[in-house]
């Protein structure tokens, strides 16, 4: 976090994810030293004290499938890992158990399936290991062999992924991609068939093969992730306008 930090823009809003398992108040709190935002997902027996109220089980907020809960409060059961912040619970029909995140975001800030945006990182992973750059062949044994490798590869990514939306830009402005010369207003949220990692990937393929390169690439950011259709909200009385 330290090397990353010197790399943030001021100003950037920065909304840190993690999963279970780095559901660390030091981290939590290393975090917010930077003014970021940590999003992160708790286990199914996390406890939380409503403001004003009692400590109970997080998950006995949504007792029913597609329903969320925001509220403000307090985490973790020990003195010496207490933290205040707002506690989201989420559970969509079909699942087996609701979502648990705590953020320092007020309620009024947070989402409540932001957190939906981390369960993508895996399709980065499987573009790094297998169907993207076949990493998983890699001979390397050297650590600081890897190291350089993996950054050569996140700028590949980064220009495949560039490539990609231009395509999908295009498609959607009915032009070539060659042709386009400035993207959509605002990128929209597709269902796509062709991962935009895949259709970087190609174009990039012929372009590269004929000794050439796009010079205008452009990454606009989607829409954030809403609730699913028919996920009523149980609110705590002293929380409002929350953006569900």
């Amino acid at each position: 976090l330290d090397l990353l930090s010197v790399a943030i823009p001021k100003g950037m809003r920065v909304i840190v994810m993690t999963d279970r398992g780095l559901r660390s108040p030091k981290l939590c709190k290393k975090i917010c030293s930077f003014g970021w935002h940590p999003y992160m997902r708790q286990s199914i027996n996390t406890t939380f004290r409503i403001e004003n109220g009692k400590r109970m089980p997080a998950r006995r907020q949504v007792s029913a499938p597609n329903s969320a809960f925001i509220a403000r409060g307090t985490g973790f059961r020990a003195a010496s890992r207490r933290l205040r912040g707002t506690i989201i619970v989420i559970r969509v029909e079909g699942q087996a158990e609701p979502w648990i995140v705590l953020t320092a975001l007020d309620p009024s800030e947070a989402g409540a399936s932001w957190h939906a945006l981390r369960v993508r990182i895996e399709t980065g992973f499987k573009a790094l290991k297998s169907v993207g750059w076949q990493r998983r062949k890699t001979r390397r044994t050297d650590p600081a062999r890897v190291e350089r490798n993996r950054l050569v590869l996140s700028a590949a990514t980064l220009l495949t992924l560039a490539a990609g939306s231009r395509v999908e830009d295009a498609q959607a402005l009915k032009k070539s991609p060659g042709a386009l010369r400035s993207p959509p207003k605002a990128a929209a949220e597709r269902n796509r068939v062709v991962s935009v990692f895949r259709l970087g990937l190609a174009a990039l393929s012929r372009l590269l093969a004929k000794g050439r390169i796009w010079r205008g690439v452009r990454l606009l950011p989607e829409p954030w992730p809403p609730p699913p259709d028919g996920v009523k909200a149980v609110l705590h009385p002293e929380t409002s306008n929350l953006p569900l």
